[in-house]
């Protein structure tokens, strides 16, 4: 669990970059730069994967990860 979020905050955040078909699946989002510190922790709770991050303009950044499925704790 993290230490900074609780769950709820978590899921709220993972829910604004998750995959719309499954949550398993690749990460590929945009998020605005308030919202990146829980962005990235929540992914790296949701699905063992640590996300890369490049920033967009006017304030957007991309957010990219494997995603549970083809992360370490996936279901192989």
């Amino acid at each position: 669990m993290s230490e900074k979020y609780t769950h709820d905050q978590l899921e709220k955040a993972f829910d604004l970059v998750k995959n719309r078909e499954h949550w398993k699946n690749p990460i590929d989002a945009y998020c605005r730069g308030e919202n990146l510190a829980v962005i990235s922790e929540a992914i790296s709770y949701f699905t063992a994967t640590l996300p890369s991050i490049s920033q967009q303009e006017n304030g957007w950044y991309r957010v990219v990860a494997q995603g549970y499925r083809q992360g370490p704790a996936g279901d192989h």
